[in-house]
């Protein structure tokens, strides 16, 4: 049950081959940052164009 306590024994396999994410995780996170960035200029456009009535 969930209440109580133990501990899983095992043997792990490491994995030597490289992967997507370790090969290209770094860009992962700045395309990411990078599409975050935008989003909040194009929310603070929206948000200034609104202020002088350009959007209805």
């Amino acid at each position: 049950g969930w209440d109580r306590r133990g501990i899983l024994t095992g043997e792990v396999e490491l994995n030597s081959e490289l992967t997507f994410y370790t090969r290209y995780g770094d860009y992962l996170g700045r395309i990411s940052e990078l599409l975050m960035g935008l989003c909040i200029l194009y929310y603070i456009a929206y948000r200034i164009k609104k202020k002088n009535h350009l959007v209805k």
